[in-house]
């Protein structure tokens, strides 16, 4: 939960000189995810709730029992007449907050990951009203976005600043972080590009064929493009005793639930937005010691976060270098674990059009073994099974391309099938399930657990391998997550 760490709430006071009556609508204080919300209760206020100052206090400071979710909670300052009175001009973004001084001087304090705040963007929150410098003009409206803030002066240009992947701050680019900068609409068109991942490995899209040739292409021609550039393997490399074993690592497969599922208007409103969900996840990530990520869904944004909140020690591909159409299907690795040899991607259908499955050659670090590793996202719903069905045999002409460099393959996704995608890839591939099951002689038993989510691997065998359903995934997805060991030693 965000805002864990303190109880006590501080709001600076800016208001019109004139005498003050303090009144808090404190009931109902949400402070956790919404399948287990609970209340918190004010122990303290001071000034104390229902009294009268003479003069604007300082501050006003509201002691509780137990954290609060400071975007659900509701604080109300009155004149003596029960009338509202407006703190200053306050706006607030999720988990920072902005207030316009009598002096119409902007102070700005909480979250700043983003640069939020009118300074350089830190991962330590700022509890304390800080002045934003770099305005020096008078400021008439202030308004706090998701991640950035935007000012207008007296008489000047609109000013933004914060976090800038949607292009939200107006200036003719998207980056992770801008800082606080006037900018001119003259001006915007020779802003540079897209913010990206400290350690991301691109995919351009003129490395991808055509849509139009992707339209006639059978699934055997999909494949070998996408893996024509991969180099070939020596012949010392080809037999087991050779080859060198894979000390076992975690592997993990995770649906993140999109952003654009939890935005306003979207179809999951109860659960936390993108921003959150993936800082929930790479606590997770921390926990299972997952070495190899397979992502489905995220956005943008979510791929950002992930980085910051792991700092920096995976590597994405393909990350946000093609923006919506590559985040979806990323995947990322520990840095100090493997070192990435080759990368392409397979093209698949997906709902109206197509999109770019990432596939890397990894060399694990403490070995030098290498592994090769496809991670997919199917079409969801009944309507587009053709998708699925075409996806399928694209992926089966890669397996059985890769094959052939006698290397472990492993296979991560989201396929939104469970008996179909089982037991195509069981069946028609070397390619075992991290939960178990069995096809043998045309016979094919599912895992007793079975979701759509899936982890396949070849030469080697998973042990440990769990579907977890637990309260902190539930929280942060609406799937299951798969994780287990894989090793070929």
């Amino acid at each position: 939960m965000r805002g864990a760490g303190a109880n006590r709430r501080r709001m600076i006071l800016v208001t019109p000189r004139r005498l003050l009556v303090l009144a808090a609508t404190l009931a109902s204080l949400l402070i956790a995810a919404p399948a287990a919300s609970a209340h918190a209760v004010l122990l303290l206020a001071d000034p104390a709730i229902g009294g009268v100052t003479a003069k604007p206090p300082p501050e006003l400071v509201l002691q509780f029992s137990e954290p609060v979710e400071p975007r659900f909670s509701q604080i109300r300052v009155t004149d003596r007449d029960g009338k509202d009175v407006t703190v200053g001009k306050v706006t607030t973004g999720d988990g920072s907050t902005c207030a316009t001084a009598d002096d119409e001087r902007i102070w700005c304090w909480g979250d700043d990951r983003y640069g939020q705040l009118g300074d350089a963007a830190s991962g330590t929150p700022n509890p304390i009203p800080t002045e934003v410098a770099a305005l020096t003009s008078p400021i008439q409206l202030t308004s706090a976005g998701w991640l950035h803030t935007c000012a207008i002066p007296v008489g000047g240009a609109f000013t933004c600043w914060g976090n800038d992947e949607m292009g939200q701050l107006g200036d003719g680019r998207t980056q992770t972080v801008k800082a606080l900068r006037t900018v001119h609409p003259s001006t915007a068109s020779a802003l540079p590009a897209h913010g990206s991942p400290a350690h991301q490995v691109d995919l351009h899209r003129s490395d991808l064929p055509s849509e139009r040739y992707l339209d006639h292409a059978s699934p055997g021609q999909i494949a070998r493009v996408g893996l024509a550039s991969r180099p070939r393997v020596p012949d010392e490399s080809r037999t087991s005793a050779r080859r060198a074993a894979v000390t076992p690592f975690a592997i993990m497969t995770m649906n993140m639930l999109g952003s654009q599922h939890t935005a306003p208007g979207g179809d999951e409103p109860n659960m936390a937005p993108g921003r959150i969900r993936s800082e929930w996840a790479s606590t997770y990530f921390e926990m299972r010691h997952a070495s190899l990520i397979g992502m489905q869904e995220p956005q943008p944004d979510q791929i950002v976060a992930l980085d910051s909140a792991t700092r920096h020690a995976f590597k994405f591909y393909p990350g946000n270098s093609l923006g919506y159409d590559g985040a979806p299907q990323s995947v990322m690795w520990k840095r100090a674990d493997w070192k990435m040899t080759w990368h392409s991607s397979i093209s698949i259908p997906f709902t109206s059009g197509w999109r770019p499955q990432p596939i890397v050659k990894l060399q694990q670090r403490a070995t030098g073994a290498q592994v090769y590793w496809i991670n997919v996202h199917f079409s969801a719903r009944r309507a587009h099974q053709a998708d699925r069905d075409r996806s399928m045999r694209i992926l089966l002409k890669a397996i059985h391309r890769l094959k052939g460099d006698h290397l472990p393959i492993l296979l991560t996704g989201d396929f939104n099938e469970i008996a179909r995608a089982f037991c195509s890839i069981t069946g028609k591939t070397p390619l075992d399930a991290a939960t178990g099951g069995s096809n043998v002689s045309g016979r094919c038993r599912l895992p007793k657990a079975a979701r759509v989510d899936w982890i396949f691997g070849s030469r080697g065998s998973f042990s440990r391998a769990l579907m977890d359903d637990s309260a902190q995934v539930r929280r942060t997805t609406d799937h299951h997550v798969l994780s287990a060991l894989f090793g070929t030693g």
